[in-house]
């Protein structure tokens, strides 16, 4: 588990996808101000 305050979804999404992951989901608060990502590796 990682928790991070510098990572956006877009940059967050692009970055991983540099990396060979798909976001598949993604969780928040109902205030957006925690999330909680799920990213799979691409096929």
């Amino acid at each position: 588990m990682e928790i991070s305050t510098k990572f956006r979804p877009e940059r967050l999404s692009a970055e991983l996808g540099a990396a060979g992951f798909a976001v598949e989901q993604t969780w928040t608060d109902a205030d957006g101000d925690f999330a909680l990502t799920l990213a799979r590796r691409g096929a």
